[in-house]
């Protein structure tokens, strides 16, 4: 009887076992499954600049092709290429940013009175930008919809503070994209301070062991952006928001604040890297992503990979961008780095927009694009 007992317990105790074993096995199952399964994201890139969108592009087909989400992206740029899992919602025709904010003045010499210039440049045309994407129809009709849930509204960072709403609307959590790297109301809305004492404004090319006028006149500049983007800039954007997004408010109840939506952002994905930009505090929420929407390399023309190869001394890419063109450099100016460039030992690589320039050294070679990739 003792060692039937026991053999009835081995029994019982193997059984178990087994048992235990199904459940690990079935609930390992329903974890990798939740691991894999498909989430709907809202990607908002309201700002209509061409090289935001280049960067941005990157995540989307990240988002989609490769970790199999569905993302819906309200922007002014067509994707350009095929993708699954992928719509649009299209801001048509797009901020007319050139004739609004013309070049030529950028190239004018900067002075100390210009800073607070450039600030309010920031801020006009963030109220600019976001209104008038807000107007078009094709967001008008999507913003009235109440048939649409998202997991997740990833947003660029980029003064269009009022488009936070949409993440309210569908009740999801926020993660945004500086395109730009580091500004001090991001560190606020991590609840961390920014020190100014070492940590320059973002429109300053100041470096982190600033004198004692540098640090006074950057402590100035940190106080008055902190002031008029409490008092004047998030108020006006608080009430594109309410313009807007008024029929939420009524079927809700009043709309949370700007700045509320602010400090809700799970994390800001930063386009800067430690070794590239100047020491300052940071917290888990802000992550720096440098050089995350760098693809694969492909090979270069011949023509530009002939040119470098003859590069005894190495080869400087000179470019401004997307949105600044060299073209609009204006003669004088574009006459003295003509002659810098022609000075140099190295080859330099210039991007410029139009075949009409004059008198290009032997070194430099004109392109009016480059490969990204």
């Amino acid at each position: 009887p003792l060692s039937q007992s026991s053999s009835e317990r081995d029994r019982h105790h193997k059984s178990q076992i087994k048992m235990n074993a199904k459940v690990i096995t079935t609930l390992l199952v329903f974890f990798l499954v939740g691991q894999v399964q498909s989430y709907k994201i809202l990607f908002l890139v309201p700002f209509p600049g061409p090289s935001h969108w280049l960067m941005l592009k990157h995540f989307i087909r990240e988002l989609t092709e490769v970790r199999g989400h569905e993302v819906t992206c309200i922007t002014s740029f067509k994707f350009g290429e095929p993708l699954n899992r992928y719509q649009e919602v299209l801001i048509e025709p797009a901020y007319p940013i050139r004739e609004k904010f013309p070049l030529s003045a950028i190239f004018n010499t900067a002075t100390y009175s210009s800073d607070y210039n450039n600030l309010f440049l920031y801020w006009k045309m963030g109220l600019l930008t976001s209104r008038f994407a807000l107007e078009s129809q094709a967001v008008q009709q999507f913003i009235k919809r109440n048939d649409l849930s998202f997991d997740l509204v990833v947003s660029e960072q980029f003064f269009q503070e009022s488009w936070l709403m949409f993440a309210h609307k569908f009740n999801a959590p926020i993660v945004t994209i500086s395109t730009y790297g580091y500004s001090d109301f991001m560190d606020r809305a991590m609840g961390i301070l920014t020190p100014w004492s070492f940590v320059p404004h973002m429109i300053l090319d100041y470096e982190d062991d600033m004198n004692f006028l540098q640090r006074s006149y950057n402590v100035l500049v940190s106080s008055v952006d902190y002031v008029i983007r409490e008092l004047y800039y998030l108020p006006q954007q608080d009430k594109l928001a309410k313009e807007f997004f008024g029929d939420l408010e009524r079927q809700r109840g009043p709309l949370p604040s700007v700045r509320e939506l602010e400090k809700s952002i799970s994390v800001i994905l930063i386009n800067a890297h430690p070794t590239l930009t100047k020491p300052r505090p940071s917290t888990v929420g802000l992550v720096n992503i440098a050089g995350a929407h760098i693809r694969h390399p492909k090979p270069l023309p011949e023509d530009l990979q002939r040119f470098m190869d003859g590069a005894e001394h190495g080869v400087i890419y000179f470019s401004l961008g997307a949105y600044l063109q060299s073209s609009e450099i204006p003669p004088a100016k574009r006459a003295t780095l003509l002659k810098v460039f022609a000075n140099l030992k190295q080859r330099v690589i210039w991007k410029f927009e139009t075949d009409t320039i004059e008198d290009v050294p032997k070194n430099v070679m004109i392109r009016k694009w480059a490969p990204q990739n």
